[in-house]
């Protein structure tokens, strides 16, 4: 008994010891022992909730962060392939981007390794063809070098061939067309406010494109944001043939609307557009039942710290970024906010699922890493934390968790 007692003293003293020479216990528990977090019985949502077709991840910056040595543990704290970690996780699907100019990143090259990697893997995956050299978005939907961006018709002939031979060559299980098109695609002369046709007419060929070369991929139009704008961005566009409304969600932008202005606004989508009716078997067409479209988050992400893992400026904290009430910058808040995401979207009918963007994008190149020069932005939204005193290496957070089946 005696040399009982004296060993317990012994590992007493030792864990003290070693807790206080940690500058903050809390950091200390959640990086070294098991995740004993209580937030599923205090929230009273079950981990898993929802039936999702699609819980993805966008992985797009995988390559680089492999070519420049980054590891990534699981909550295990074993090093291991990423896509590995979050299939692991529950993610089922992974998005990836690509570039027109095969030279650049996010070019097919690359992206063709890295969808064979995730397939292998049992993955699904979603490929966002960006119809550009570069980052197409709201402020960017520039028309790749090589393309004409004078004559409309030799434009939607190369949209065509391009569109049909990505889809054949990496076999996707869904195909964006266009990335955050509020404003158009390939402009000028996909302009949405000055060339609204031709703007149609271009996303149009893209669609048609996905259809002709593959019998599975669905169809998915991506809008950025929620709201009014949303309604009347896919009110325009209500006789294309395409399968998913897809828009992005981002809380810090929406002034503390939280999660029930999101669950009334994909109400509205619901309630009001449909996939448009397409003649088959010689049935007349206005004898056809309209199908509702499939709605799907393509991008969301939250915070698990106000603090900045380099020397570049996150979005978060900024003049034009604010948290949700309910949901702190923290890691337990992050997992929590997923976890009332996925809550609210089971509750909405007919959603496929939502998209994490930003996942992998921790600091990749190290504390010191300067704005523009391989510094993330976004580092505080991954969901991935630097592991102590490493420079290369991140941990799985807890929010990875919620993308459980």
């Amino acid at each position: 008994m005696k040399k009982k007692s004296k060993f317990l003293k012994f590992a007493i003293v030792l864990a003290v010891m070693i807790l206080a020479s940690c500058d903050d216990v809390d950091e200390y528990i959640a990086e070294n022992l098991p995740n004993t977090d209580s937030s599923e019985e205090e929230s009273g949502i079950p981990i898993g909730v929802g039936d999702f077709e699609v819980r993805a991840m966008d992985v797009s910056f995988l390559p680089q962060l492999d070519r420049d040595g980054v590891m990534f543990k699981n909550d295990e704290n074993e090093t291991k392939d990423l896509l590995e970690i979050i299939k692991a996780s529950g993610v089922n699907t992974v998005r990836l981007r690509l570039w027109a100019k095969n030279t650049n990143i996010y070019g097919y090259d690359e992206v063709k390794i890295l969808s064979d990697r995730a397939k292998a893997l049992g993955l699904k995956t979603w490929i966002t063809i960006h119809y550009s050299d570069t980052w197409a978005d709201l402020n960017n939907q520039k028309t790749p070098d090589d393309w004409p961006t004078s004559n409309l018709d030799e434009l939607k002939d190369i949209v065509n061939n391009y569109t049909k031979n990505i889809v054949l060559a990496l076999d996707p299980d869904y195909v964006q067309v266009g990335n955050e098109i509020n404003k158009g695609i390939l402009l000028p002369l996909g302009d949405y406010d000055i060339n609204w046709q031709n703007f149609r007419d271009l996303v149009g060929v893209g669609c048609q494109a996905v259809r002709e070369a593959s019998s599975k991929a669905k169809i998915i139009m991506h809008y950025a944001g929620i709201g009014e704008g949303a309604n009347n961005f896919f009110l325009g566009l209500y006789d294309l043939d395409y399968d998913i409304i897809a828009v992005s969600y981002y809380p810090i932008y929406y002034e503390g609307k939280g999660l029930d202005y999101l669950k009334s606004s994909l109400n509205e989508l619901n309630a009001t557009y449909r996939r448009p009716n397409v003649q088959e078997n010689g049935q007349p067409y206005d004898q056809q039942i309209p199908q509702k479209l499939e709605l799907l988050i393509a991008e969301v992400a939250y915070p698990f710290t106000e603090d900045n893992d380099d020397q570049t400026n996150n979005i978060y904290p900024a003049a034009n970024a604010s948290l949700l009430s309910e949901f702190s910058a923290t890691r337990e808040g992050q997992a929590a906010f997923l976890r009332g995401f996925r809550q609210t979207l089971s509750e909405i009918d007919n959603t496929l699922g939502f998209g994490y963007w930003g996942g992998e994008f921790v600091a990749f190149d190290g504390i010191d890493a300067l704005n523009g020069l391989n510094g993330s932005n976004y580092d505080n939204h991954a969901l991935f934390f630097r592991d102590t005193g490493s420079r290369k290496s991140f941990k799985e957070l807890p929010a990875l968790q919620e993308f459980k089946e």
